[in-house]
């Protein structure tokens, strides 16, 4: 008789089991589905939310010197900024057929060498140089080959201001900066910068 009523214990316990964790389950999907937020940047509020979430989270705008009509450019062009850094991290669609070379970002998939399934991640957009009709800034990027180190590479990009809005013009130099040089601060943070020369 103990054994039976241990038996029907189990069976409820079961049948509860699969009822609540399944409700837990997917309220708990949604619960963590990051919707993004707005951030204030000396007065400035910038909207970091889809699409390119993540790629918008990554833009340094703190500690940068940048003035209240400087944040407004960026803010301004934020969208067309991160459209086009996805692009360069898709390796299927960081080079556009239908645009000229000079249109286009340089794809660090073929500067790299890199082949399927190594990913490139964004870490950074920094170094603004902005006037009222262009931006300069530089992107880390980083990725790791056959699971091992991973390399840190920063590029460079010139936005104009046309008539249409903001859009990629160029590179501000020929060839990309490079392969980074990282290490760790006394405080445990992993700072990379370009090698000396």
């Amino acid at each position: 008789m103990k054994h039976f009523l241990t038996n029907k214990k189990c069976s409820a316990l079961l049948l509860i089991s699969s009822v609540i964790f399944p409700m837990t389950a997917s309220g708990s999907k949604e619960f963590f589905v990051d919707q993004g937020h707005h951030d204030a940047v000396n007065g400035v509020l910038f909207a970091i939310i889809p699409p390119h979430l993540y790629i918008k989270k990554a833009f340094k705008l703190r500690d940068e010197n940048l003035s209240s009509a400087q944040l407004q450019t960026i803010r301004d062009a934020m969208p067309e900024i991160a459209a086009m850094t996805h692009r360069v991290l898709n390796w299927q669609s960081s080079v556009n057929a239908f645009l000229p070379a000079a249109e286009q970002p340089r794809s660090i998939y073929r500067i790299q060498a890199l082949q399927a399934p190594t990913q490139l991640y964004v870490k950074t957009l920094k170094n603004w140089k902005v006037s009222g009709t262009a931006i300069q800034f530089t992107t880390d990027y980083f990725y790791s080959k056959n699971q091992q180190e991973t390399l840190n590479f920063r590029d460079n990009y010139v936005f104009i201001k046309t008539a249409s809005g903001w859009k990629f013009s160029n590179h501000a130099t020929e060839s990309p900066d490079g392969i980074l040089h990282c290490s760790k601060t006394t405080e445990g943070w992993v700072r990379c910068e370009l090698p000396e020369k």
